[in-house]
């Protein structure tokens, strides 16, 4: 089998650079267990869409509105309207193009330490998360539910908040992350059968969440 190399073109926060670091090597390791074929996957960080080229190789877009939580240059509208541009402005056959959205959960010392400079996180969070459905709905790109993933299984759990530090956290976005690009992006990479056995492989959200409070538990023990 052919096995071209594919690449991910990811818009993302500093703090998500891990997250999809572990999705490349989650990707791979779902194809090579699909295929029997070692698959090259190659992250390309850029700072925002319009960075991005058109790909000459089969390649998946990853933009994250992590970013936009935090920033106090734009308002909503603003960020809303950029997203928009950048999206439109996306030029060339890609496998797929999805949005993360942001984990609804805010330490409450961070919304302490920023509540005199910007708006609630905790709404502006939510109003992101809105606006990455209103996108999917108007341009037909997919949504990587991070909030709903990390909601499942517990901040506590995964040692993390809106931030996604933390490696646990990059792991189980990472999941969240494969999980999209195999249920819609690799019809033209793989055969359908393929498909199946890389989704088996990966395990679904259920499997995942178990593993997560085992691996908490065993930690909490030793």
């Amino acid at each position: 089998m052919n096995t071209t190399p594919l690449v991910i073109e990811a818009v993302v926060d500093d703090a998500e650079r891990a997250t999809l670091e572990a999705t490349a090597e989650q990707l791979g390791e779902c194809l090579k267990a699909a295929t029997g074929a070692l698959w090259p996957v190659e992250v390309r960080f850029h700072p925002t869409i319009e960075a991005i080229v058109p790909p000459n190789r089969p390649t998946i877009v990853i933009a994250s509105l992590l970013p936009d939580v935090l920033r106090t240059d734009e308002s909503l509208a603003q960020i809303e309207a950029r997203w928009r541009k950048g999206l439109a402005a996306l030029t060339g056959e890609f496998l797929g193009v999805f949005v993360c959205t942001v984990f609804r959960c805010v330490a409450p010392t961070a919304q302490r330490r920023r509540a005199e400079s910007t708006p609630d996180i905790a709404e502006r969070i939510r109003r992101v998360n809105l606006l990455a459905a209103e996108l999917s709905h108007d341009s037909g790109v997919g949504v990587i539910d991070i909030d709903r993933v990390f909601t499942h299984i517990g901040a506590r759990e995964l040692g993390t908040d809106y931030r996604q530090t933390g490696a646990m956290a990059a792991d189980v976005a990472a999941h969240a992350i494969v999980s999209g690009v195999i249920a819609i992006a690799l019809d033209d990479v793989i055969p359908p059968d393929a498909q199946h056995r890389a989704k088996r492989f990966h395990g679904d959200l259920a499997k995942l969440a178990t593993f997560v409070l085992s691996s908490r538990r065993r930690e909490a023990g030793s």
